[in-house]
């Protein structure tokens, strides 16, 4: 578990430096139809953490831990 800390902590840093590098149309470009553009997948990724936050928090505390609320990815 520390290992994927402390990745997870150097991928924290380095993402960034890596997003400055794409321009504002390169960020909103997806590369095929269907396909996101690398702003969508970050966008995705910071939205999937927030609610596995959530969820990690409810398996730990709550009393029915698996009444979970489903991720309306596509409404969204």
């Amino acid at each position: 578990m520390e290992t994927t800390i402390v990745q997870l902590n150097e991928w924290m840093i380095k993402l960034p430096k890596k997003l400055e590098v794409f321009s504002e149309a390169a960020a909103s470009s997806r590369p095929a139809p269907k396909k996101w553009s690398p702003k969508e997948i970050v966008g995705h990724l910071c939205d999937s953490a927030i609610h596995n936050l959530q969820r990690f928090i409810n398996v730990q505390h709550e009393k029915t831990p698996l009444a979970l609320t489903p991720y309306k990815q596509d409404e969204w």
